[in-house]
């Protein structure tokens, strides 16, 4: 490791040769100032609608609150101008500005809502001066409200203990309590849902099988000679008349009908200008050391100046679309609608046979012939299972008769049951 060298001396100069030298990696431009911001219109989806239009140029509705405004393009956006400022009620270096406790932004002292997002006005912690007579808290000496002398806001040494604590503030000024009641299904969901988790939470239960039944059903049909109608006959026609089929859509003759779109209709030159900063050869510095070496560099200094920019901004306006439109009426079709017969199966009652007890069979009650058939048999079974306090019943429905047969009345069983429905059952030990 070499020894530490110790500076002996240093000198400064300027190189002639150098003068004037920029160093083009250190070059950056920025524009500084103030642009609009822009908001869009839910009513009729209108887009980039500038912040101090308070209306939609569209369709005229007003911004509600839930239409929040969007930062623009930075690069692209117009710098707004210190007069365009001052119209807005915005003071340039916000020096005797009121700061609005919602979106941070600015506006005159007394100011009672705030105009960039439309909340009520509470914190003027920038004012120090108010008004003994109508307690508007300003920076002026002389109230602008009533004329009245202002007095120096006197500290309040409790106040600016609490300010300096983390707390959370809650002004009940600037808050409307009715939205509370906007959120009243909060707490109906909250119970809906608890009451739906409580009633399909799984429980168990010990039954005894109380009754039993089951039902055997043989479905029949029946050769018949009916009347339908249509319009097209699918059998012994017995009569016809004529209706509308159909309408068909007749055009008369054409109008016109337009509608007007707030769009952009053209671009136009904008003059900016933008900051730019470059490092600049300022002088060199020669410094040396004991050991008889030297070193020189050159120090470079920040220098800033500004330079004209243009940029196309769009123009928008209103443009009307206009489109020819038919102008009709329905004429009727007419065609055959036909009355007839024909042969068909139709279904007719069921032999159905059903029983308290553990011996089904199949009814024997019906004909088969050329003119009567069978279309299907359906079994069924149900049980009836209650608690041991007699206070709460169960149905169970067996796929067959096997699974059936289990369930001898006075049997007991362990049951498992989530929302009134049987999920599981198995013998009691």
């Amino acid at each position: 490791m070499s020894p530490k060298r110790k500076v002996v001396s240093t000198t400064s100069f300027v190189d002639p040769s150098k003068v004037g030298r920029r160093r083009s990696a250190d070059v950056s431009r920025e524009r500084v100032g103030t642009v609009e911001a822009e908001w869009s219109c839910t009513s009729c989806g209108t887009g980039q609608i500038p912040g101090f239009t308070k209306n939609c140029p569209n369709c005229g509705n007003p911004r509600n609150p839930d239409e929040v405004y969007q930062p623009p393009n930075w690069r692209t956006a117009k710098l707004l101008s210190a007069k365009e400022l001052l119209e807005a009620g915005i003071d340039e270096d916000h020096s005797s500005d009121q700061q609005c406790g919602y979106c941070g932004g600015f506006s005159k002292p007394g100011t009672k809502k705030c105009p960039n997002c439309s909340a009520i006005l509470t914190d003027v912690a920038r004012t120090c001066r108010k008004c003994p007579n109508c307690e508007l808290e300003t920076n002026d000496v002389t109230c602008s409200q009533c004329g009245e002398t202002t007095q120096p806001k006197t500290p309040n040494v409790i106040e600016t203990i609490k300010s300096a604590l983390p707390t959370l503030s809650f002004d009940t000024a600037g808050f409307d309590l009715t939205r509370l009641f906007n959120f009243w299904w909060v707490p109906v969901v909250v119970l809906v849902l608890s009451l739906i988790t409580w009633a399909l939470w799984p429980r168990q239960a010990l039954v005894t099988v109380n009754d039993a039944v089951w039902t055997y059903t043989v479905s029949l049909q029946e050769y018949q000679y009916n009347a339908h109608e249509g319009w097209s006959p699918m059998g012994d026609v017995t009569g016809q008349e004529e209706r509308i089929h159909h309408y068909d859509t007749i055009i008369d003759g054409y109008h016109e009908e337009c509608e007007t779109r707030y769009e952009v209709t053209g671009y136009e030159t904008v003059s900016d200008s933008e900051t730019v900063c470059e490092s600049v050869y300022s002088h060199s510095t020669t410094t040396c050391y004991d050991d008889g070496s030297c070193d020189t560099d050159d120090v470079y200094t920040n220098e800033c100046h500004q330079e004209p920019t243009t940029r196309q901004e769009p123009v928008y306006g209103n443009v009307e679309y206009c489109s020819q439109v038919a102008d009709t009426h329905d004429e009727p079709r007419y065609a055959t609608w036909y009355f007839y017969n024909v042969w068909e199966w139709v279904g007719i009652s069921p032999a159905i046979t059903s029983k308290h007890d553990f011996a089904p069979f199949w009814s024997t009650d019906f004909k088969i012939d050329d003119k009567h058939r069978e279309s299907g048999r359906q079994e069924e079974y149900e049980v009836i299972l209650v608690t041991e306090d007699n206070e709460d019943s169960y149905t169970y429905t067996p796929v067959s008769f096997t699974d059936y047969n289990q369930y001898q009345i006075g049997t007991q069983w362990l049951i498992t049951y989530s929302g009134g429905m049987i999920t599981e059952i198995e013998p009691a030990q």
